[in-house]
């Protein structure tokens, strides 16, 4: 098959996909084939023009225009959950997830949009459970959750609003792969570059009220936390990586022990984040590691003030206070006097100095 034949073939494919959704469910195993051989042919010729031209875009813009078009074409498909046995015969969606390594990010986020719809939940529940299990695996085999975390290291949120949703979208394919609970989460489950990417996208000093991706963050991170919990406490083995989760997560916290958040928006993250420290405590192992933080004292504090996560803290303590050592911590740090105070509505009189 020629480039001009290819081309050709591709444009009608394209206008197939674009006229009407009845043209859609004529898209046979023949078109797929096609789209794949279309798609494979455009990205390794770009792939050959970067690598020969690395400092001439003009020798391989053409052939990337032709990439995006491709890749178009696929974006539109991907919601035709019954294709998919055919796009993943055909090894469409192996070529997709590769193209995450693309130097070009505006590439990488049309791609991010389509993995984002083809693991959404509610199209992976359409699929029998034989395709939905040879769907997952060759996802897995092609080590999309590795691939899609390194993404985060690609997009810089602040070069424009379409990279800002990019990172959203990112986000969006954690969320969908915690909600099917299979083997695609377990490199997630395991990674520190994803779990130490999303606290310090919370712990940011300057958090906007309309700075969503930051709120996202906060619940990716419960969910991860979570999930851990049931499928892989083993990554807490660790005692200087659990207690470095534990820092940055009070770190975040200790501010507010006499103020209230400035906004909404941090007022969610905060709570997500007490969250996060909930399911961390509920292995007797980390409430060891808590012990060796400030972490007590810092409830303590959030609880004699009485701001805004005054009963964050007393969750915790909730937590907590089921093993003797702890619950003598507790009370020779005064812990009971404050309880009593706010369980009775009382003001705490400060001693003069």
């Amino acid at each position: 098959m020629n480039m001009a034949i290819t081309i050709l073939d591709c444009n009608i494919l394209i206008n197939t996909v674009y006229n009407t959704s009845e043209n859609i469910e004529c898209i046979d195993e023949n078109s797929i084939k096609k789209i794949a051989t279309i798609l494979k042919k455009k990205k390794v010729k770009n792939e050959h023009d970067r690598i020969e031209y690395p400092n001439n875009a003009e020798k391989w813009v053409n052939s990337e225009v032709d990439l995006d078009e491709i890749l178009v074409t696929v974006k539109n498909l991907s919601v035709c959950t019954n294709l998919y046995k055919s796009m993943v015969d055909y090894d469409i969606f192996g070529d997709i997830i590769d193209l995450l390594n693309h130097p070009n990010n505006d590439i990488v986020i049309e791609v991010i949009d389509i993995i984002k719809e083809i693991t959404d939940p509610s199209n992976v529940y359409e699929l029998n459970k034989e395709t939905n299990n040879m769907f997952i695996e060759y996802l897995n085999k092609k080590k999309l959750s590795h691939f899609i975390i390194n993404v985060l290291e690609k997009i810089n949120e602040e070069d424009g609003s379409e990279y800002y949703n990019a990172i959203s979208s990112t986000f969006t394919i954690f969320e969908n792969i915690f909600e099917l609970e299979n083997s695609l989460q377990n490199d997630l489950l395991t990674s520190s570059k994803l779990l130490f990417f999303l606290l310090k996208r919370i712990t940011s000093s300057d958090i906007r009220n309309d700075d969503y991706n930051a709120l996202y963050a906060s619940e990716i991170l419960v969910l991860l936390i979570l999930r851990i919990n049931q499928f892989a406490t083993h990554v807490f083995n660790d005692f200087y990586y659990t207690i470095s989760i534990f820092n940055f997560l009070l770190k975040l916290i200790a501010p507010y022990k006499q103020i209230d958040p400035p906004n909404t928006n941090k007022k969610e993250i905060l709570l997500n984040c007490f969250q996060a420290l909930g399911h961390m405590l509920f292995s007797n192992d980390n409430k060891k590691v808590f012990e060796n933080t400030v972490g007590l004292e810092l409830m303590l504090k959030l609880l004699s003030r009485r701001k805004f996560l005054c009963f964050s803290s007393l969750k915790i303590f909730s937590i907590v206070l089921n093993e003797k050592d702890t619950c003598n911590k507790f009370v020779e740090l005064n812990g009971l006097k404050y309880l009593f105070c706010l369980f009775m509505l009382k003001n705490i009189k400060k001693k003069k100095i």
